[in-house]
């Protein structure tokens, strides 16, 4: 009978009778798992990209229907809005 061996947390080689195979769904759960800090890697552009395109959004408002500033104010508003949701959104995963 051969013997398999599978490395545990400590770098330690440990005998096991069989490998247990993981289901292929499995993946999606346990892609954080290496490195809980790997999804907080790219903040800066889940806060920054809804505010930059809401803002040219509102530029564009204004030049289109000559409005002094009130593109800008509302369309920014709405990008730090939607800012503050992809940050919610990012800490309530589990």
């Amino acid at each position: 009978m051969s013997k398999y061996y599978l490395i545990d947390k400590n770098f330690d080689l440990k005998p096991v009778d069989k490998i247990e195979k993981k289901p292929k769904n499995d993946f999606q759960k346990s892609f954080f798992l290496k490195n809980p800090l790997e999804k907080y890697f790219n903040i800066g552009y889940y806060l920054l990209i809804p505010i930059i395109i809401f803002l040219a959004i509102g530029i564009f408002f204004d030049k289109f229907f000559r409005t002094n500033s009130f593109g800008v104010v509302f369309f920014l508003f709405l990008g730090v809005l939607s800012s503050f949701y992809n940050l919610y959104r990012l800490t309530k995963e589990k």
